[in-house]
């Protein structure tokens, strides 16, 4: 569109007779797409003649001409077409009319091929699997033979959403309210505050703000900070949540998901003893033995952490929160 300043002087009128398009963009591709709509559209319902003009790049001195109006040919098997449009049988004359609907030409009609012809204004046909799509359009959904598929499949709920629902319906029956936090955090939560490295944090490029700088390691951060903003309600507070976090491993460069669960209360004394009971009850649910040893991780009080084993392989921690994180959540 002209700017308003200059208004006036670009104003079209009944008796203009001459029209210069330009298009700006950052995607050429796109700007070409637009291009092609606006000078087809000026030369379908108006007598204007499309004059293409050179455009000359400055940088790379690569020289286009624009508008590229010339049409895509592609070449179908007649097969395919009504094998992936689901029609059984359709005389070539039918799928002439048929294409001939959606702006399409056909030409070069072979026993078993024939040429599409598609316009500048169907940008969104790529491939002959849009002129299938296209052809089941014209002829209409309601007349395609309705079939079953000759693989017999059912669906069923994934291993690791059935044992995450199980998990999430067993603590809401012991009185824990599910939470749902951010996976994306910032780093001083996620390694700072909670004594731990940051050496396996899948940190994010270019964050837009201090809280997307990483993905979460960890569940137990979001928690605390909804206990942070939960500090004025009656306690004791019991929530807990189900979620993916993000592990990152620098020897093989990836980032990997893997599914956590946390349990946290507050409340005026320890609750530890019903944090084992919570976890007792889960390993009887999810029918596994466990052990437990003394943690030594800073994240707990001294002699109040504890690591969970299975197959004596950590699989989980749990103790009472060190006064040093609970400051930094401003927990107190």
């Amino acid at each position: 569109m002209p700017p308003i300043i200059n208004g006036n002087a670009t104003k079209m009128e009944i008796g203009t007779e001459d029209v210069f398009i330009e298009v700006t963009a950052i995607d050429e591709h796109k700007a070409s797409i637009v291009l092609n709509m606006l000078v087809s559209n000026f030369a379908t319902y108006t007598n204007f003649e499309i004059i293409p003009v050179k455009v000359i790049n400055e940088l790379t001195n690569e020289t286009k001409i624009w508008p590229n109006i010339n049409e895509i040919k592609f070449t179908c098997e007649i097969d395919y077409l009504l094998g992936l449009s689901g029609i059984r049988e359709l005389p070539i004359d039918k799928i002439t009319n048929s294409l001939s609907k959606m702006g399409m030409r056909v030409n070069n009609i072979t026993d078993k091929t024939i040429d599409v012809v598609v316009p500048i204004t169907r940008p969104d046909v790529l491939h002959p699997c849009d002129i299938a799509e296209d052809l089941a359009i014209s002829y209409g959904y309601e007349l395609l033979t309705r079939r079953l598929p000759p693989n017999t499949t059912s669906g069923k709920q994934l291993t690791l959403n059935f044992y995450s629902e199980t998990l999430k319906t067993e603590l809401v029956g012991l009185g824990f309210v599910e939470m749902i936090t951010f996976g994306l955090t910032q780093v001083d939560e996620q390694a700072k505050y909670m004594k731990r490295s940051d050496h396996d944090l899948a940190l994010v490029g270019n964050p837009k703000s201090i809280d997307t700088q990483c993905c979460r390691k960890s569940l137990i951060p979001g928690l605390l900070k909804t206990l942070h903003s939960n500090k004025s309600e009656s306690l004791p507070i019991n929530i807990f949540e189900v979620g993916d976090v993000v592990i990152y491993d620098n020897k093989l460069d990836i980032a990997v998901n893997q599914r956590y669960l946390c349990i946290a209360t507050m409340a005026t004394k320890s609750k530890f003893d019903e944090i084992h009971g919570c976890l007792d009850w889960i390993c009887n649910c999810m029918e596994f033995d466990y052990k437990l040893e003394t943690s030594n991780e800073e994240l707990f009080i001294k002699n109040r952490g504890i690591n969970i084993l299975c197959n004596n392989e950590i699989v989980g921690v749990m103790g009472i929160i060190h006064p040093y994180t609970l400051n930094e959540f401003e927990i107190g």
